[in-house]
This record gives C-alpha cells, sequence and structure tokens, in this order.
C-alpha cells in the first residue's frame, strides 16, 4: 500500500516508513525533549529516527496549516520525510491544541503511517504554567479569577475553553485516534525526579534505548516562578486529574511511564517557596 497525500508531489522512490508525531501536550517538558532531540540528532540517526529539526517543526506545521500564501517550509520537510527510509521525527505541541480537520491534513499530507505521541504532566503542575504562559501571550486575567473559572468548570468564560483545548487529554487522543496507527501517552514523572527520566521514557516511546538521548537537552528547563496552589485548589486537581486519567484508561493507548504520575497530590507539596513581586502567592519553581 502507498501512504502519500493525494495533492502532494512524491519526491523520489524513498519514503519513511512512518513518521512519529510528537503533538505535546503543552507544559510537558515538550521544549526540553525538543532540545534532547536537537543534541541527540545523529543517536537518533543510528537508531533509524530522522529527527527533522525544532525549528522546521515549527516553520513547517504553520505553513500548511496557514491560510497564507505557502512559504515553502512544509515543502522542505516533506522532502526530507521522503529521503529517509525508516521513522522521521516531528514534534511541536502546537498540533495538540488543533482540530480534527487540521488533524487529518497533517496525516494526509505527510503520506506516511503516522504515530503519535504524546506527552503529559499532573494538572498540580501544569495549570499555574499553562496561565503564565496565557499572561505571557496577552490573555490577561488574574490568577484568582483563572482558578474560580476552573474550579467551578465554567465554559462560558473563554480561559476555561483556552486552558482545556491544551490540556483535555482524552480529548487530544480522541481528535488524533482516527488518524494514527498507534497513540502513545508519556507521562512526566514526580517532581524531585531526575530529568533522565523524561527522556529516557521519551526515548522508549520512539522505540529506543534510552541511551539515544543521553547528551544533554539544549534547552534545559528554566526553572520560572509560578504561583502556587492552595489547598482547594489542590483538593479540585486531585479530584479532576483523577477523572482525566480513569477517562484516558478507557482509551486504547500505550503508556510509557505511569498514569499514577498524573493524578495530582491531594496535599500540598514540600517546595522550595520564593517570593515573586508580580504574584500575591507563593511561587513553585516547574518545567516552562
Amino acid at each position: 500500500m502507498t501512504f502519500r497525500g493525494a495533492d502532494e508531489p512524491v519526491y523520489g522512490d524513498t519514503v519513511a516508513e512512518r513518521t512519529i508525531l510528537h503533538i505535546g501536550a503543552m507544559k510537558s517538558a515538550t521544549t526540553y525533549l525538543q532540545g534532547a532531540c536537537e543534541a541527540n540528532a545523529d543517536a537518533l540517526a543510528e537508531a533509524g529516527i530522522h529527527w527533522l529539526g525544532a525549528r522546521l517543526n515549527f516553520e513547517a506545521v504553520g505553513d500548511l496549516l496557514s491560510d497564507a500564501p505557502s512559504t515553502g517550509h512544509w515543502r522542505r520537510l516533506r522532502q526530507a520525510v521522503a529521503r529517509h527510509e525508516g521513522a522521521a521525527l516531528v514534534s511541536n505541541e502546537l498540533m495538540s491544541i488543533r482540530g480534527r480537520a487540521a488533524a487529518r491534513k497533517i496525516v494526509r499530507r505527510l503520506g506516511t503511517p503516522v504515530d503519535v505521541v504524546i506527552t503529559a504532566r499532573d494538572l498540580a503542575r501544569v495549570v499555574p504554567s499553562q496561565w503564565k504562559t496565557g499572561q505571557e501571550n496577552h490573555r490577561p486575567v488574574a490568577w484568582t479569577d483563572f482558578m474560580a473559572a476552573l474550579m467551578a468548570d465554567d465554559h462560558e468564560q473563554e480561559a476555561v475553553r483556552w486552558f482545556w483545548r491544551r490540556q483535555d487529554l482524552p480529548a487530544i487522543v480522541d481528535r488524533w485516534a482516527p488518524l494514527a496507527a498507534n497513540i502513545t501517552v508519556v507521562t512526566v514523572p514526580p517532581p524531585g525526579t531526575a530529568l533522565e527520566v523524561v527522556s529516557d521514557r521519551f526515548a522508549e516511546a520512539l522505540g529506543c534505548d534510552g541511551t539515544v538521548l543521553s547528551r544533554p537537552s539544549s534547552k534545559p528547563p528554566a526553572g520560572r516562578v509560578h504561583p502556587s496552589l492552595t489547598d482547594a485548589e489542590r483538593g479540585w486537581a486531585h479530584t479532576r486529574s483523577t477523572a482525566l486519567v480513569e477517562s484516558l484508561q478507557s482509551r486504547d493507548v500505550r503508556v510509557v511511564g505511569s498514569l499514577s504520575d498524573l493524578v495530582s497530590a491531594p496535599a500540598p507539596l514540600t517546595v522550595a517557596r520564593q517570593r515573586d513581586p508580580n504574584l500575591s502567592s507563593v511561587g513553585l519553581k516547574t518545567f516552562g
């Protein structure tokens, strides 16, 4: 069977056997893992996985899904996929927030079978980090208002819809499952775990030995300071993350790590505390 998009030109006789799409989720060590792939591109190639480069990953997907005239970046990515046997690896967490039509377009235009990898982290760490990103991207909403709306599950609030579009893992799985040969969920381990565990799990999801990503990431975690959760907010995160995990368990996904990693602790964690003058609460350092 030939896997090629109907409107996609053929670039010679060689085509990758499959494409691995690491689609996010956002705030789940994606930048760190992209840096690890950059630093270990040669080792990945020796393992039969062609890393296409973080910059091209983002430029190409943006080009394909834009309404503007093509910049040629998607064609470059597709040519790179077609030139290499084995597997091609594309990592771009913005793919996880795309709708079904965009997901279908990406897969169709790649022209290869697709395996999807989703990295995920527990809500207690994701919520402050995702809120901070919103603040930095011109979505100003007070932390207390944001948390109140989330806890009330108030989907009339744009900030709530915005958050769950990025962090509703079962919904992300459902959007991509009809398009993928396999879906793998890689869990980010609890706080205090060595960074290498994240990259080792990701390598396993790619079908490689953990040593393939042994060189340090070119993009280590920034250690930014985010607001911490109150006891009530942490209780909500525990309850909601438990429900998300139960929903994931009903889906046909492979798990690398443990889904228990995604269940937020019900009681406050002991963390290093640091006062941020821009916040009214104590800060918590996490992956950016």
